[in-house]
């Protein structure tokens, strides 16, 4: 894919990595920025992540972008554990699973797995390797061994 370079209004350098329908990542001053339909917008590698798992996207050309040094400094853990934990389905509906809220428990969450999700993105050079790190080592599962542990879940739900 050809790369388009620009200036916009405030002297930024955007340029376009990657680009399908409605989406665009752009590297804007050396960090990456998902704009998109439906005013969506962020720059959070764990976000962008995340939005293209929920869509399903099957584009080799969206994985392999690549994971600048920047990106990683940036990203925020919160974002992926709040998706692992259950997202909006549960955090924004009827919480049946956790104890408490998302605003009383993501500290804990932070606590036990911000190192460990720290570790695969400085090894990450892609979102393919983003995705295939935390799959292959961080789940709902851990979570929920978490919640019991703790006792923050509630045990009788089984499913997360």
């Amino acid at each position: 894919m050809k790369k388009n370079v620009k200036n916009d209004v405030d002297g930024e350098i955007k340029n376009l990595v990657y680009k399908s329908d409605n989406i665009y990542l752009y590297r804007i001053d050396s960090h990456i920025h998902l704009f998109g339909y439906q005013d969506l917008t962020t720059n959070d590698i764990f976000e962008i992540l995340v939005w293209g798992l929920k869509n399903r996207m099957n584009d080799d050309a969206f994985w392999n972008v690549k994971l600048a040094v920047s990106d990683k400094q940036n990203a925020k853990s919160i974002n992926i554990i709040y998706w692992l934990t259950g997202g909006d389905k549960i955090w924004k509906s009827h919480n049946w699973i956790w104890k408490k809220e998302w605003n009383e428990l993501s500290q804990v969450f932070l606590e036990h797995f911000d190192d460990k999700i720290i570790s695969f993105i400085k090894g990450a050079k892609t979102f393919c390797d983003l995705r295939d790190r935390i799959k292959n080592k961080l789940s709902s599962e851990d979570f929920y061994e978490l919640g019991i542990s703790l006792g923050i879940i509630n045990k009788d739900d089984i499913l997360l």
